[in-house]
């Protein structure tokens, strides 16, 4: 979907419509939240995607406000232009042996499909199910 706007953008007269395209990759911290870890019941820890045998790419989340900041105050340098910057390009299975080097804990990696992975994700994005209703804070 991004790539398509993106796309679009491209072709509108920058007098009338002054666009800049920021792209980098995947959040490396949602590797604490929506893309960690499970711990399955005899202590090996999954990782699950639906990503077969691609490659993903992570950048640090804080990257994202240094261009954007970048962006915003050199509008003349920056308009008119897809900005991009070098991402962390892994596999799941590379990921799971940094993990083990990290913590000294086995890590495998299963593909799921995207049904199964949309489901697996759901408390992280869908309210209702992260907070019921009738429970308030």
């Amino acid at each position: 979907m991004s790539a398509r706007l993106s796309d679009w953008l491209e072709h509108q007269p920058l007098e009338i419509l002054p666009w800049t395209v920021l792209h980098g990759g995947v959040y490396a911290q949602l590797l604490s939240s929506l893309l960690r870890p499970r711990k399955r019941e005899d202590g090996v820890y999954t990782f699950t995607a639906p990503i077969g045998n691609g490659s993903i790419p992570f950048v640090d989340l804080e990257d994202y406000g240094v261009r954007t900041r970048y962006v915003l105050e050199h509008p003349g340098e920056s308009v008119g232009k897809r900005i991009g910057w070098g991402a962390w390009i892994t596999t799941y299975p590379e990921l799971c042996v940094a993990f083990r080097n990290a913590t000294g804990q086995r890590a495998i990696f299963q593909d799921v499909s995207q049904e199964e992975w949309f489901e697996g994700i759901r408390p992280y994005v869908d309210p209702e199910v992260r907070m019921p209703r009738g429970i308030r804070r």
